[in-house]
């Protein structure tokens, strides 16, 4: 009979151990649910405050982009009532807009609502005569826009050409007897993939994030999409609002993580399995939670390194500048505010010379390494105080911590520049590059971040055009001469189109013999109201854009055309700027110009600058030997003054150098000059090259020249450069005297 009476004194001693255990394991449940309660809570505010500055940031980066194409619309239409409803030079001024607005397919203008001009038109050919208030579907908007006398944004919807875009309509009014008149439409085409060019929506997918992006219209459709997915899914949602024209786009984001539902079903499980053991349970309990915690801290990190800084270089992007420069700006002006100081900073706005060029010429990956290259030494060169961030493409942005002295900055600039600009040596290429800069001082140069990085890129613009590897402080007059330059460019334009520009010839002769063996041909405008104008007035301005390249290539075609007029023995040089010579079609376009007008090759002379030998020594050494093959001769202009060292020069395929008129302007009083002369023509007979002094003004320097055994002399005291016709004169005077 003792063992019923032994099982429930058993069972009496174990009881509190069981209540214990059961409330241990109630209680670790309790809490359990009680933290990782909190941690999603925590986790979705998180996630959800970063989701939303990325939506934000995002549809920024679409609303500048499709208001940036939509402002060509604005030009157009300013354009048409500019000249009181006629249609002058669209396809020159739609090419202008179409090269330097991106994201726009086509550009469009239909006077009373029927399409009349498009640009370009390869492609659009059946959307003339399309009439938009007749014919089209959303013929609605477009009435709605003459109604409003507002800009409208239609679509999307699909074009004939295969993909889809939305079309933007300016309905253009003309002033006529007090009244405002319909006259049309101009449009712009803007291709909807467009929209994701330099953003990162794409990459946003490979963090489990979605994107939609829809636009609510007063007319047609409520609601239409536009990009992304149809049906968004996921855990957290954020949206951004875009005010474009007349409509109204909304940019939603998604963000779901497929592994959350795993870590709480292993969680739950972990802390029912382990509920026995109370000190264990304890230690999983703060532990798990806190990996948990890890790794979500490290998403959100990662999603905050998506939204400020860059993928490339790693370091702080453009958004992050803003905030930076800001913050920057406020803590300086309080700071000599309260000390009653003058304490000064500084944005420096980098950018690597003809990047693009570069790029084109050793393509992206090259291009990225180099990128890469310049960071490093921006790393090497800055302080833990300094501010480094890439500003976008190759533009790099630093901020200079304040300091009393604007002599340190120019100082601390001059040594930033010599540093970058050192040689480089990526995958076998050996490149030479350099960097110019702009800086915009803290705080008289703006008020406000935007406005800094604007006066800041404007100063490196006017840097390079200054000659590239340099650096320019900003000043209020470079906005006016921006304005001067682009509207130098646009009659520049006219100019070429209709036949204004010409050309003057310089004889260049036998100092033996004081007779012309050939002619320099130097272009001049011949302005219809404001006169002949020379080259230093709108040759760097078509340096910036490709109208240099187009302008040589006019260069060589009046060379040609001219050629026959002079004696067989004359030769003409022209000459090829760098912008030109770098050009993939150079060999291809010269020779077809030199064949159309049935031109001798080697009567043409082909004048390149010093400096151009410097950079690039590969292509500039193949490109020359492809020219010189086809018969053209090569002279280096302004020899002297680009520091190209003699194992160069051997590599080249030169016959003629021309001496700068610096070293002749002197001669032969000035010592140094008569030193530096005498070594070049030494140097110029060892590489048996010819000789072409520049500038010969007295005969004084031409009897120099001809001592020291210098072949041929080009200035003033032969002659100045003239039309055609007294050129001709002058050969066939010299060639008759004796």
């Amino acid at each position: 009979m003792s063992s019923p009476r032994l099982k429930p004194r058993a069972f009496s001693l174990n009881r509190p151990a069981l209540l214990i255990a059961q409330f241990s394991f109630i209680m670790l449940i309790t809490l359990s649910a009680i933290s990782i309660k909190q941690i999603q809570q925590d986790w979705r505010k998180e996630q959800r405050i970063t989701l939303t500055l990325i939506a934000k940031q995002q549809a920024e980066i679409i609303s500048q982009k499709v208001t940036h194409a939509l402002s060509a619309t604005y030009l157009l239409s300013k354009q048409i009532k500019h000249d009181q409803g006629q249609v002058i030079d669209f396809e020159q001024q739609a090419s202008y807009l179409f090269n330097h607005i991106k994201g726009i397919d086509s550009l469009q203008l239909a006077p009373n609502g029927t399409v009349e001009y498009i640009y370009p038109l390869e492609g659009n050919e059946k959307a003339i005569g399309h009439n938009i208030l007749q014919q089209d579907k959303r013929k609605e908007e477009a009435q709605h826009a003459i109604q409003q006398q507002k800009l409208t944004l239609a679509g999307p919807f699909r074009l004939v050409q295969g993909y889809n875009a939305v079309i933007g309509r300016n309905p253009i009014f003309i002033e006529a007897q007090g009244r405002s008149l319909f006259w049309g439409f101009a449009s712009v085409v803007i291709p909807i993939k467009q929209l994701l060019n330099g953003n990162n929506l794409r990459q946003l997918e490979s963090h489990h994030i979605q994107f939609r992006l829809t636009t609510l219209r007063h007319l047609g459709e409520p609601v239409t999409q536009i990009l992304g997915n149809v049906d968004l899914q996921g855990d957290i949602f954020a949206s951004a609002q875009l005010s474009i024209a007349d409509n109204q786009w909304q940019l939603e984001l998604a963000q779901q993580d497929p592994n959350q539902h795993l870590i709480l079903t292993k969680l739950w499980a972990t802390a029912a399995i382990l509920s026995s053991l109370l000190s264990f349970l304890i230690y999983n309990l703060a532990s798990y939670p806190l990996r948990l915690a890890q790794k979500v801290a490290k998403q959100t990190k990662e999603l905050s390194r998506l939204a400020y800084f860059d993928n490339l270089t790693g370091l702080k992007n453009r958004t992050l500048l803003q905030l930076e420069l800001a913050k920057t700006l406020q803590r300086l002006t309080q700071q000599n505010e309260i000390e009653q100081s003058h304490q000064i900073a500084a944005l420096v706005y980098l950018g690597v010379d003809d990047f693009k060029r570069l790029n084109d010429a050793f393509g992206n990956k090259i291009g990225d390494e180099l990128l890469l290259e310049v960071t490093h030494r921006l790393h090497n060169i800055c302080s833990k105080k300094d501010i480094i961030t890439r500003a976008g493409g190759d533009e790099f942005a630093i901020i200079l911590p304040p300091q009393s002295s604007l002599k340190s900055i120019e100082i601390w600039l001059q040594m930033l520049l010599k540093t970058l600009g050192q040689p480089i040596s990526i995958d076998g290429h050996q490149m030479q590059f350099s960097i110019s800069a702009g800086i915009a001082l803290l705080p008289q140069d703006g008020d406000s971040a935007e406005v800094l990085i604007q006066h800041a890129n404007l100063a490196m613009t006017h840097a390079k055009q200054k000659g590239k590897r340099r650096f320019m402080f900003y000043n209020n007059s470079m906005e006016a001469r921006v304005k001067s330059n682009l509207s130098v460019e646009l009659e520049l334009n006219k100019a070429l189109k209709h036949d204004e520009l010409v050309l003057f010839y310089q004889p260049i002769v036998d100092l033996t013999t004081s007779k012309p063996i050939g002619f320099e041909a130097l272009i001049r405008w011949q302005h219809p109201e404001k006169g002949l104008i020379f080259p230093d007035a709108f040759i760097p301005v078509a340096e910036q854009s490709n109208l240099i390249t187009e302008i040589g290539y006019w260069v060589l075609e009046a060379a040609c055309k001219a050629l026959p007029n002079f004696p067989p023995h004359i030769q003409i040089s022209i000459n090829v700027s760098a912008r030109q010579f770098m050009d993939p079609q150079l060999a291809t376009r010269m020779k077809q110009i030199i064949y159309q007008y049935h031109a001798t090759p080697n009567r043409i002379t082909l004048e390149i600058t010093e400096t151009l030998l410097i950079e690039n020594i590969e292509q500039v050494v193949s490109s020359l030997k492809n020219l010189r093959d086809f018969g053209l001769g090569i002279s280096v202009d302004d020899f002297g003054t680009g520091h190209s060292s003699l194992s160069k020069l051997k590599l080249m395929p030169i016959s003629t150098i021309k001496v700068d008129r610096a070293f002749i302007m002197d001669l032969p009083d000035n010592k140094e000059d008569k030193e530096l002369t005498e070594a070049i023509l030494v140097m110029a007979q060892k590489l048996q090259l010819k000789v072409v002094a520049e500038g010969v003004e007295t005969a004084e320097q031409r009897d120099f020249l001809l001592a020291n055994q210098c072949n041929f002399g080009q200035g003033y005291y032969f002659s100045k450069p003239v039309p055609l016709d007294q050129a001709l004169v002058y050969t066939e005077r010299m060639l008759i005297k004796k």
